[in-house]
């Protein structure tokens, strides 16, 4: 609760917008040139150690920067594949909640 709090504005809201934490989403039909990014993020995410917020973080804005990305366009692909929506809590929060499985699981079937 304490991740969404802020970004919604009835408690009615809740459950569609942290949905993604308890059922499968779609992958994106278009991951609109996030291609690169995804990939990237799947290598690196794989490895990362440990699986929290802060690391994923640190990770993910190093794969911006390396892309020439900025924060924004970089974590939007990534964000969508996971969460299946633009619109989600704190996307490295996110991560750690899916864990790195499951996010594997959906950033590599955006990737497909």
């Amino acid at each position: 609760m304490p991740l969404v709090k802020d970004k919604i504005s009835t408690l009615g809201q809740y459950p569609a917008y942290i949905g993604f934490l308890f059922h499968d989403v779609d992958p994106p039909a278009d991951v609109d040139g996030g291609r690169p990014v995804l990939a990237a993020a799947a290598d690196a995410l794989a490895a990362l150690d440990p699986f929290t917020a802060e690391p994923i973080e640190a990770t993910l804005r190093g794969i911006a920067e390396q892309l020439e990305l900025s924060p924004r366009k970089a974590f939007r692909p990534i964000r969508v594949a996971v969460t299946g929506s633009d619109v989600s809590p704190g996307l490295f929060e996110s991560l750690e909640l899916l864990g790195r499985e499951r996010s594997l699981e959906r950033i590599r079937a955006a990737l497909a």
